[in-house]
């Protein structure tokens, strides 16, 4: 799945990116997981992420097959 950065959102002084997908490969975790281009993710976990490098570190080092929350 490849995601981008679809709009910086700041509230109540912390600063946060909110995560578009840019496309999803057939056979893949996150078209599994029912993602589709141009879903937006706000939280994983509730956790929200202040650049999309630290949501990719942090799905990242998720052992496949996890389960999580997505916002």
């Amino acid at each position: 799945m490849d995601v981008e950065r679809a709009q910086q959102i700041t509230n109540d002084g912390m600063t946060f990116d909110l995560i578009r997908v840019k496309q999803v490969r057939r056979g893949a975790p996150g078209g599994r997981a029912g993602f589709r281009k141009g879903d937006q993710i706000i939280a994983v976990d509730g956790r929200v992420f202040p650049s999309i490098a630290a949501f990719g570190v942090y799905v990242g080092s998720m052992p496949g097959g996890s389960r999580v929350s997505i916002d």
